[in-house]
């Protein structure tokens, strides 16, 4: 009898509606197999780096001209690589779709809801059953949802500019570990030659410790200094090969994946050195991120004060009262007196502060390291340019000097020996206060973030404009 009474017509319209409106579940299981047949068949020649090279040339992103990786891996060639690859750009690029999810469906209306009571009247009554149904639904005239809309899209963002700074992070963490590995180069190069003069100089000793020329003692010498170099020289390649998979890793490729890079201490070279603080307000990434963020406190503030102001709940009713049947309407409206949300908008006002205070602190911070950064740059070139001009000629020639003696015949193996390792260790500071530069350039360049890499028919353009200007 109860159930005769039900609307049974409404309450299936509205379960059909709550069927329509639901989307089922697909399971699906992680595949490590298919990911890692993936990766073994990355390559620096792939289709997918190469078209991508040609995205960041008509883009203006790219500087050094045609991708070409027959010659060997340039560290720009591997930029591009990276960019494809990498495990962690891979995963922000993941995040940055969540937030795109969320941007594209926000400020959405509320589902209607479905109310209804069942009520039964204990006096005696020939129809004891009071039965009532309600469809809201919710009219946003507080406008929060296009606020939400708003945030929503600032989020997405921030979002889509932290994955611009990953990509930056990325470029520059490859930039050093070039200058890092290409100095181990250089220096295992110059060990080669150390332990190949050492070896010479050792077979010299040795004719002259035959023919009682040199003394035991002196030859023993260059014997423990050319076994201790050979030590140093295996661990040098060592240092080469693990620098060299470290590289292979930033670029998305497995560590011993057959690639054969180019030595190239400096790398990058993104434009000059000059710092220009305005320049650095638009092109770091951290301050665009922060600034970005800064939005978001704004809509967020904003929607929280947006939610004072009440949204109106209306819809049809039906109740079926001891055999009539009533239709009309129900409403409600929050009366916003005891509470306000007032925790909520202080809570969104001191973020708005904290987001403001992070930004100014990141450009004073930034702006700061950058100064101290060039004066660095300064004294290093100057020590790099004393050393070649002052040290090196010096060196040189008290090592022809030595090897002249030899060769005379003259026993003067110890001066030989002084003079390889003086050598070599002059050759081997040149390199470490190269290394030390590259390093802070790398920096710099970080900082002030990428030169965009304008196209000639805009560089043309732009001089036209500024010729008519002038006229």
């Amino acid at each position: 009898m109860l159930f005769r009474r039900v609307p049974s017509g409404g309450v299936c319209v509205v379960f059909m509606l709550w069927l329509i409106g639901c989307e089922s579940y697909q399971p699906r299981a992680l595949d490590l197999e298919g990911y890692l047949d993936e990766v073994r068949a990355r390559s620096v020649g792939s289709e997918a780096v190469r078209l991508f090279a040609e995205r960041l040339g008509r883009e203006g992103r790219s500087v050094k001209g045609k991708f070409d990786v027959m010659d060997g891996v340039s560290v720009w060639e591997a930029e591009v690589v990276a960019l494809v690859y990498n495990a962690e750009l891979r995963l922000a690029r993941e995040r940055l779709g969540v937030a795109r999810a969320r941007a594209e469906h926000a400020g959405l209306w509320d589902d209607p809801e479905f109310l209804f009571d069942v009520m039964k009247i204990v006096e005696g009554v020939p129809d004891p059953w009071a039965i009532g149904g309600a469809l809201t639904f919710t009219l946003p005239l507080s406008g929060r949802l296009e606020v939400e809309k708003a945030r929503a899209k600032a989020e997405a963002a921030v979002e889509l500019e932290r994955v611009a700074e990953a990509e930056w992070g990325v470029r520059r963490a490859l930039r050093v570990l070039w200058s890092k590995w290409s100095a181990a180069r250089l220096r295992l190069e110059e060990m080669r030659k150390l332990v190949e003069s050492l070896e010479g100089a050792g077979a010299m000793a040795a004719r002259l410790i035959e023919a009682g020329e040199l003394d035991r003692t002196k030859g023993a010498l260059l014997k423990i200094e050319l076994a201790t170099r050979r030590v140093e020289l295996k661990r040098g390649a060592y240092r080469v090969e693990e620098l060299g998979m470290e590289i292979r890793e930033v670029m998305g490729l497995r560590g011993n994946a057959g690639v054969e890079l180019v030595v190239n201490i400096r790398g990058g070279g993104e434009g000059g050195m000059k710092i220009d603080e305005k320049e650095v307000v638009d092109r770091n990434y951290a301050l665009r991120r922060l600034r970005k963020a800064y939005v978001v406190a704004e809509h967020t503030l904003h929607g929280e004060i947006r939610k004072q102001y009440p949204d109106l709940k209306i819809g049809p009713a039906l109740e079926d009262d001891e055999g009539r049947s009533k239709v009309g309407f129900v409403g409600g409206i929050p009366v916003p007196i005891f509470n306000a949300n007032v925790g909520g908008i202080a809570a969104a006002r001191a973020k708005r502060e904290v987001a403001s205070v992070a930004y100014e602190r990141a450009y004073e911070g930034i702006v700061a390291k950058l100064a101290r950064l060039g004066r660095k740059r300064q004294v290093l070139r100057e020590e790099y340019f004393a050393m070649v001009k002052g040290v090196g000629p010096l060196v040189d020639r008290q090592l022809e000097d030595a090897k002249r003696l030899i060769g005379l015949g003259e026993a003067e193996v110890l001066v030989l020996l002084e003079s390889l390792k003086r050598g070599y260790e002059v050759k081997e500071g040149l390199i470490e206060t190269r290394l030390a530069e590259a390093l802070v350039v790398h920096e710099i360049e970080y900082l002030s973030g990428p030169v965009r890499v304008e196209k000639k028919k805009d560089m043309k353009k732009k001089a036209a404009d500024k010729k008519e200007v002038s006229r």
